[in-house]
């Protein structure tokens, strides 16, 4: 389920906006509730009808990203810092 402008996802972020969306997503603004911050939040939204193999490989490869992403640290790459899945949507 894609979430809605002041929605609330793991108890922690609050959607602010929806800042773009493509083929396999879109990000969001967030508020990060505990820390105080805003947030940017990857959520990937596979399209439907997709066989159970090929959903458990997409989720894997996104979490993938996520733990790469999560150890590289560059001034013009985005940071990582959490990855979790809510209903059937994958997020980081």
């Amino acid at each position: 389920m894609t979430p809605t402008t002041g929605q609330t996802l793991q108890n922690r972020y609050r959607i602010v906006s929806r800042l773009g969306q493509g083929g396999m997503g879109a990000v969001y603004r967030a508020q990060d509730t505990r820390l105080n911050i805003s947030v940017a939040i990857k959520e990937m939204t596979p399209q439907p009808g997709l066989d159970t193999q090929t959903l458990t490989q997409l989720h894997q490869q996104f979490q993938q990203e996520a733990t790469v992403m999560a150890h590289l640290d560059h001034p013009h790459l985005v940071g990582v810092s959490d990855f979790f899945e809510e209903g059937s949507n994958v997020y980081l």
